[in-house]
């Protein structure tokens, strides 16, 4: 098996393992395929991944084994997760990407189940936002990585941008409305999907080799 492969083996268990998590009423025999396709991940990504996707499968391990209230090993793989994250900061960074995407892909995921309950879900994605805590990102990134994000609107949004999509997303206008993702972002994903803004050579003026 070449390391590719294997790679594209640990992807495909570790999202085969979060197709059972969000499968209702499993049985018995799931239970424990889930259980084994986790580990089975995270045994592969011990081969061939890096720090941040040995952090994600111990998080997928300690989610399987809450689903399944099974306090001890989800703590015990919990807490191999933070070690990761301690011991690897530099490849972990500020958990901010990647926390964002999973509070998207969990959206997709969890809207089939809920609308059969008659709840929605829903999320945003903002762009750079004139709140309180924009001075922690700009202590983060930095101002002008900050404000690359807003090339297409030409200015950072309000608060009340953010909360009228919320409240259209909540109201009953939004009714048929579930598993989105809405891009606040005055454009710029748009920008990037269509080819018309090139991240790379954005980048390449704030980060020249």
């Amino acid at each position: 098996m070449t390391p590719e492969e294997e790679r594209q083996l640990a992807v495909d268990l570790f999202n085969r393992a979060w197709t059972l998590m969000e499968t209702a009423e499993r049985t018995e025999e799931q239970d424990d395929e889930l259980i084994n396709t986790a580990h089975a991940s995270a045994y592969h990504w011990t081969q061939v991944g890096t720090p941040a996707n040995r952090a994600r499968s111990e998080w997928q391990l300690s989610r399987a084994y809450t689903v399944l209230d099974r306090a001890e090993p989800a703590l015990h793989h919990a807490r191999r997760c933070l070690a990761y994250c301690e011991e690897n900061p530099e490849a972990i960074a500020s958990g901010y990407a990647p926390s964002k995407e999973a509070i998207i892909l969990w959206t997709h995921y969890a809207a089939l189940e809920f609308m059969k309950r008659d709840v929605r879900v829903n999320v945003i994605s903002p762009g750079p936002t004139d709140t309180p805590m924009m001075p922690a990102f700009e202590d983060h990134s930095g101002k002008e990585l900050v404000d690359t994000f807003t090339l297409v609107a030409g200015r950072r949004s309000t608060p009340e941008e953010q909360a009228y999509p919320m409240i259209f997303l909540n109201s009953d206008a939004a009714s048929y409305v579930t598993g989105e993702n809405l891009n606040t972002d005055g454009g710029m994903f748009g920008g990037i999907l269509s080819g018309r803004i090139n991240l790379e050579e954005l980048f390449a003026g704030l980060f020249p080799s």
